[in-house]
């Protein structure tokens, strides 16, 4: 998958839009639009709105701010208020589309939990999920 279409280490406003419809993030235009133009702080007068990957990724926190991606990890983590590996497994499938194995599933865990007891354990936090999703978009947007 590949955000940024024409190359130039930015993305428009369809390109952010076409990159939240592949991670299956389904969010009113209107309101992705309100943040997307916040984020934008280097426009200058007169260029066309663009975010580069420092802004991009404010833009991915004031999105991932919203209680659905809460709602999200309750509904995959039965409760427990973390992400085992098998759970991890599971959402990548169903939310990402990407299967995973338990070895890499772990792997992910150990690398973007930022609490050891949990890393020891192979759980996933809330905080180390989006920590996992701002480092999935960002190599999404460096993909070709």
């Amino acid at each position: 998958m590949m955000a940024d279409k024409n190359n130039d280490e930015r993305l428009d406003f369809e390109e952010v839009l076409k990159l939240l419809k592949q991670l299956n993030a389904d969010m009113d235009k209107k309101y992705v639009h309100e943040l997307f133009d916040k984020a934008d702080t280097n426009k200058g007068i007169g260029e066309r709105s663009t975010l580069d990957s420092e802004e991009f990724v404010h833009f991915y926190h004031s999105v991932t701010e919203r209680i659905e991606i809460e709602e999200i990890f309750l509904k995959y983590d039965g409760g427990k208020g973390y992400f085992s590996a098998d759970d991890l497994q599971r959402f990548m499938k169903e939310q990402q589309k990407e299967n995973v194995s338990e070895d890499q599933a772990k792997e992910y865990i150990a690398a973007y939990e930022p609490q050891k007891n949990m890393q020891l354990e192979d759980q996933m936090s809330l905080i180390g999920k989006k920590s996992h999703l701002t480092l999935y978009l960002k190599t999404c947007l460096r993909m070709n």
